[in-house]
């Protein structure tokens, strides 16, 4: 023979012949695939006949292979495969330590399990990250350590013991050129071996190579078999049979804190008795037994362990299935604490849970949070259809913000940092959308020949202040040179008429409506005559009307404007006709009586509603921005004058250069930075609240995020009343510096 062939990896091997047709091949991996099949196929390559059909194959298979979402699910399949090996070869190893007979492939330890770790963790992970696809071993070992999905010193362990049990195979397999992987049983054959390895003696080979299976036997336990313990239940909890008199478990949970065992056990025995789709396999209901005891422990650790456990309930009955999330929960225990903490003290986190369960697979993500455009460009790698882009970017856009909301509600962000990081997700995913978007757009209605289009974020994104929940506002700019009166290609339009449908289209990408929710709502209305005005503006168009005929408050928008996509030349294009809006000359007292009209309007037309309102009360957040944005434009035209988009920036400016005196200035960013992250807990928690009083958990977190903001209080009453004192600040230097409002 030339090579030992195996076609056992084939579809259904005992079915099929030796050869399989496209369509079988395709119709078997997509209704009976299974997850080691998938395994096997990460090795896949075309090596020999028709090269491009072997591509065609692998490339249709590949939704089979990479999944989008986190597949922990296949880690217990996987793992009960392996199971099944040990029993069926008996490859344990001998509790007494002899080696004889031992197989360097499929034993304890051996060359299968580090295959298994490599592989199983690229088949959860490598759906959403292309790089992890690797077909060889090592370099696969290698990347998940890169990306963090192992430790950095298992990967180098698990390389270098997988580098030594090759060799002992190739050594045993060069004796007698046979295919084996066992060791021999005979110490005096065994000694041979360890001389073709290179070792003195057979004790110094045998003592290697157990140690090398140590290692790698921890790693795998590391990797599928740990089970979270109930966090040291000292009771059982039986949720078995249908009594409904007091029991062990009720009281066991009545000792944890809950104050409704009754009905909880009631509805943990409706979960199992089937009345909850999720929990009607067997699997799930295994794994639903397996990781309960510790969901309950961390619920019990919430301020209100039974609402913890009623939006538990809400969750779980809307999951379209239960394999995946309870594997989710089995294989990785520190999510219950974090999942908990959403449960006890977020209702809205919680109901967007609900409705979109694959979010929590954000808080598992090992990717970097701080480099979303490359997080979003390598889940897009092999992305070909414009549907599919969207699909990628907005589901990546709600898992990292989902990500940061819990990071703000846990403390780990700063409401400066969270707001940086919110408006650099928003950038990533228009900047790697818009362009797909356009070029999709081209091949239907040809293109506009030297043709660019800008888009503008203004608002709280263009001024990375962004909070969870924040909208988009958005202005869409265009350029073109004159010769180009209409598109070239498939089909003309005129050029205005082009983009404006062009923007149409990169609306719909950013609006559509998904499982998870739509992307991001967008805001329009800050564009040139609002929302009379075209959707798209040319410059020239932008220019004129700026010059003539915009108010005080569009310019005052302005100064939050930044242009975040489009080529080189339209972005210094569009930045010019901004910075000269932005410095047209005007009366300063008339910028002040503009400003104070505004804001008179909006106190008239959109009152605060309750105490809490932080944006819209007399001296909140709104009050402190028209002071920056008034005092840009009444010093627009200073030598020293730099527009600054953030609001704390923009007074810092201010300050260095006089307009705004110091410790005025550091009163309005302190107060400014209170209010963002009063509101940011808010949104998070309760939502619009008009009562003084809050929930426990909501005060709690509220009281945190004041605090370290600058603000810090005994409670919540002591918090009210400092927030009215620094509003009564921030409504004094409104007056001192554009004016008073009337009453």
């Amino acid at each position: 023979y030339v090579f030992r062939t195996d076609l056992r990896l084939r579809p259904d091997p005992a079915a099929m012949p030796p050869a399989v047709s496209l369509l079988s091949a395709l119709t078997y991996y997509e209704s009976m695939g299974q997850n080691w099949e998938r395994t096997a196929m990460l090795k896949a390559r075309p090596v020999a006949g028709d090269l491009s059909l072997g591509r065609h194959f692998l490339e249709s298979i590949r939704p089979f292979v990479w999944r989008r979402g986190l597949d922990f699910a296949a880690v217990a399949e996987i793992h009960a495969m392996k199971r099944r090996i040990n029993a069926a070869k008996k490859v344990a190893m001998d509790p007494n330590g002899h080696l004889g007979g031992f197989n360097v492939k499929l034993g304890e330890g051996g060359i299968r399990e580090i295959e298994f770790i490599a592989q199983t963790l690229q088949v959860v992970w490598g759906g959403r990250d292309p790089s992890l696809r690797l077909q060889a071993t090592m370099p696969a070992l290698r990347r998940l350590t890169e990306k963090g999905h192992l430790p950095a010193a298992t990967g180098a362990r698990l390389i270098e013991s997988y580098r030594f049990l090759r060799q002992v195979e190739h050594r045993l397999q060069m004796v007698n050129d046979r295919q084996t992987h066992s060791l021999p049983e005979q110490e005096s054959d065994q000694a041979q071996i360890a001389c073709f390895m290179g070792y003195p003696d057979l004790a110094a080979f045998l003592h290697t190579l157990r140690w090398h299976l140590r290692q790698v036997r921890a790693s795998y336990q590391a990797v599928f078999e740990t089970v979270p313990d109930g966090a040291g239940a000292e009771v059982e909890l039986d949720f078995s049979g249908e009594d409904s008199e007091a029991s062990v478990t009720e009281a066991a949970l009545r000792d944890r804190g809950f104050g409704e065992p009754a009905r909880i056990v009631a509805t943990i025995r409706q979960w199992f008795a089937g009345s909850v789709r999720a929990v009607r396999s067997s699997r799930a209901r295994e794994l639903m037994a397996t990781v309960l005891p510790a969901v309950l422990a961390e619920l019990a650790k919430q301020p209100n362990p039974d609402e913890a456990f009623g939006r538990f309930d809400r969750f779980i009955s809307a999951l379209p299935t239960g394999v995946q999330p309870m594997s989710l929960f089995q294989h990785n225990p520190v999510l219950l604490e974090r999942l908990a903490a959403v449960l006890g003290a977020a209702p809205l986190l919680s109901d967007h849970l609900t409705r979109n369960p694959s979010a929590i697979e954000g808080l598992l993500s090992a990717e970097d949070t701080t480099d979303p455009r490359g997080v979003i460009r390598a889940r897009m790698a092999d992305a070909v259809r414009l549907e599919e882009v969207i699909q990628i970017v907005r589901r990546a856009v709600k898992e990292q913000d989902f990500y940061l909301s819990v990071a703000d509600l846990e403390g780990r962000l700063s409401i400066d940092e969270s707001g940086l990081r919110r408006a650099a997700l928003a950038e990533a995913a228009l900047a790697a959308l818009i362009p797909r978007v356009l070029a999709d757009f081209e091949t239907r209605f040809g293109r506009i020949v030297g043709g660019a289009l800008a888009v503008v974020a203004m608002g709280k994104a263009g001024g990375r202040e962004m909070m969870a929940g924040s909208d988009l506002d958005l202005m869409f700019i265009y350029d073109h040179p004159e010769t180009s009166v209409t598109s070239v290609g498939a089909r003309e339009l005129p050029t205005s008429q082009w983009f404006v449908r062009a923007v149409q289209a990169c609306i719909a990408a950013v609006t559509a409506p998904g499982v998870e929710g739509p992307m991001y709502l967008l805001d329009m209305r800050l564009r040139p005559s609002g929302n009379k005005g075209p959707l798209a503006v040319s410059l020239e168009s932008f220019r004129r009307y700026h010059d003539r005929d915009a108010w005080t408050w569009e310019r005052m928008a302005l100064t939050r404007a930044r242009v975040i996509t489009g080529s080189a030349a339209i972005r210094r294009a569009v930045n010019r006709a901004i910075e000269a809006a932005v410095r047209h000359p005007a009366e300063a007292d008339q910028i002040r009586a503009d400003a104070r009209d505004m804001r008179q309007r909006m106190l008239r037309d959109l009152p605060a509603h309750g105490p809490w309102d932080v944006k819209s009360r007399a001296g909140g957040l709104v009050e402190i921005e028209f002071i920056a944005q008034t005092l840009q434009l009444v010093h627009a035209h200073e030598p020293w004058f730099r527009r600054a988009s953030t609001t704390r920036f923009a007074l810092s400016h201010l300050s260095r250069h006089g307009a705004i005196a110091g410790a005025d200035a550091g009163t309005l960013i302190r107060a400014e930075r209170v209010w963002r992250a009063i509101q940011g807990i808010l949104r998070l928690t309760v939502g619009r609240v008009e009562a003084d009083v809050l929930p426990d958990a909501t005060a709690m977190h509220l009281l945190r995020s004041a605090d370290a903001a600058g603000l810090a209080a005994r409670d919540i009453a002591d918090l009210l009343h400092q927030s009215d004192d620094m509003a009564r600040q921030v409504r004094d230097l409104f007056k001192r510096y554009i004016g008073r409002l009337g009453a």
